[in-house]
């Protein structure tokens, strides 16, 4: 008799292997990622840089427009007190007078002409010194009722005086241009 012995069939298990080999990143990639954090240090390095210069000029700054209001006061009086020539205060002088044309009524000045401008109306310039209270507008109107009707609202407006339409012709030489071309004088009263 014969006898055999059979190992009985197991059903396959998975088998995980723990130290599969290793994939192979290219040179290239490590180059790639490598230049990478280059640039980010690089960009976080002058982001750095540049915001504490920024602080820096903000200082700067904030003590340089406390310094420059006192000391253009102060400087002006000990040259007078000094008797200094005049070419030393020229600079002063000008930038007294920039400060005071920047602070000129203009906003006033523009609202009254937006405000007083009728449908049609295109306006061609505005002529005014700050150190002066004469205005002097010139634009192209529809019809003669439209001109006179914004000089009849600028003359009501506070601070302007003297309004007057000073010309109403046909534009010369111009054949695509409908309308009448005008011009307005006016005063601006001292505050």
């Amino acid at each position: 008799m014969k006898i055999s012995l059979r190992t009985p069939t197991r059903p396959a298990w998975p088998r995980p292997d723990f130290l599969a080999p290793r994939t192979v990143v290219s040179a290239r990639v490590w180059l790639v990622g490598a230049a990478s954090v280059a640039v980010l240090l690089t960009a976080a390095l002058e982001f750095m840089s540049l915001r504490d210069q920024t602080a820096g000029e903000t200082e700067r700054l904030a003590l340089w427009e406390r310094a420059s209001s006192t000391s253009q006061r102060t400087a002006a009086v000990q040259q007078r007190q000094r008797g200094g020539n005049a070419a030393d205060t020229a600079p002063l002088r000008l930038a007294h007078q920039w400060s005071q044309h920047l602070r000129h009524r203009w906003p006033e000045v523009f609202e009254a002409v937006e405000s007083s401008t009728r449908g049609g109306v295109q306006w061609l310039s505005l002529a005014h010194d700050s150190e002066q209270p004469d205005v002097r507008l010139e634009g192209l109107s529809p019809d003669a009722a439209t001109a006179l009707a914004m000089v009849d609202t600028l003359a009501t407006r506070p601070g302007w005086s003297g309004v007057v339409l000073t010309r109403l012709s046909v534009p010369e030489g111009t054949t695509g241009i409908s309308g009448l071309r005008f011009e307005i004088a006016a005063r601006l009263e001292p505050r």
